[in-house]
């Protein structure tokens, strides 16, 4: 571990008290690491350790991004791209992999896997441009020509939402405006698009592995519901921090979109959705090594109707969901006022200390797992 004060690896900015708005800020991922350990947000927050990711895929992600948002970024931009012609889209965004790939210093057994895993990434890139990059290029010139306020393409394109929370008072006094305060929340997206009268924020990441039961049901109604709130039932031996967390990023990302919806004027946008599209998932990868070639399927994933209660919908026209917004201030809340202690402590000792990169010097975990003297 190394010490660190950026507020991506920490998952969480120090309080801010700037000219501008005084608030404290949170990022959707220090929510995560809060949702799977109190303990483990502290480590991360107050005592601004954190652990250097070691995963390849995060790797070769960069890449791609950085190579699919130069891409659009170049064809939006300037007059001499076609920007109804895939094929020009896809050597422009294959010859920008190629100048990062020249600087990658990842090690392979032999140059012949190295060769083979920048063809993998190519063929990555010509089905993303098939598959959405094309219909996402249309709307993002759409959205260029409405506003040049802000830049719409990442990568790390950051939107944030602002929640009200509490700090630990009463119930009987969360109602007076002097025991309320404000939180800033802060997500990131790659680029952000229009489909007709939708604002469309998109993220470009490895798997959809991290869904878990949202990979698999297209609607809160039901199992995500249930799910969701045994999550917070006490009584319940439910434990999915995950699940929540993506819950609270699709609600954090459409509240930012909302936001930059009203920063650039568009008075044509009326509702906004959050899709993500995985672009290094080997189960939709095919190689064929007798003919030479390697085919990839890319499938994006719109998350809003995930998290969309169709109740709160029809109440104010937003794509919103109460319950999890609710939930969402209270663990912001928390996390913010410093409440670490990890609670419920056996489901998080049982599904979250095993792979902990803090469980080393944890008291909590050292307490449950050291004995003396038979004790």
């Amino acid at each position: 571990m190394t010490d660190s004060r950026s507020s991506r690896d920490e998952g969480v900015d120090q309080p801010v008290h700037s000219q501008d708005t005084g608030q404290p800020t949170l990022t959707v991922d220090g929510l995560a690491a809060y949702l799977e350990c109190p303990r483990k947000f502290q480590f991360a927050h107050e005592r601004s350790l954190r652990t250097p990711p070691d995963d390849t895929a995060v790797d070769r992600l960069e890449l791609l991004r950085i190579a699919i948002c130069d891409g659009l970024r170049w064809a939006a931009t300037t007059d001499d791209a076609a920007p109804d012609d895939p094929e020009q889209l896809i050597r422009r965004m294959q010859d920008r992999l190629r100048t990062l790939w020249e600087g990658h210093s990842e090690r392979f057994h032999s140059a012949v896997q190295r060769r083979h895993e920048r063809r993998v990434m190519e063929a990555t890139i010509e089905a993303y441009v098939d598959h959405c990059g094309i219909d996402h290029l249309e709307g993002i010139t759409s959205l260029s020509t409405q506003s040049t306020a802000r830049e719409l393409i990442g990568p790390t394109l950051p939107v944030a939402t602002t929640v009200q929370i509490g700090h630990n008072v009463p119930d009987e006094e969360q109602s007076a405006p002097d025991h309320r305060s404000t939180a800033r929340l802060t997500a990131e997206i790659d680029y952000a698009t229009v489909d007709g009268s939708t604002i469309v924020g998109v993220k470009l990441l490895p798997t959809p592995a991290h869904l878990g039961l949202l990979r698999y049901r297209n609607r809160w109604d039901g199992d995500v519901e249930q799910e969701f709130r045994d999550h917070f039932d006490s009584e319940s031996e439910t434990f999915d921090p995950g699940l929540v967390s993506s819950l609270f990023e699709i609600s954090v990302v459409l509240g930012g979109l909302r936001t930059l919806r009203d920063q650039l004027n568009l008075d044509s946008v009326r509702t906004c959705r959050y899709v993500q599209v995985p672009l290094l998932d080997r189960q939709d990868r095919t190689v064929n090594r007798f003919r030479d070639q390697i085919s990839v399927d890319i499938e994006s994933i719109d998350l809003t109707d995930r998290y969309l209660d169709h109740h709160t919908f029809g109440l104010t026209h937003e794509h919103r969901n109460r319950t999890v917004d609710d939930r969402l201030q209270t663990i912001a809340g928390r996390a913010i006022d410093a409440e670490y202690e990890p609670v419920p402590w056996e489901l998080i000792r049982r599904e979250s200390c095993s792979d902990c990169p803090y469980s080393v010097c944890c008291s909590d975990y050292i307490e449950g797992e050291v004995r003396f003297d038979g004790k």
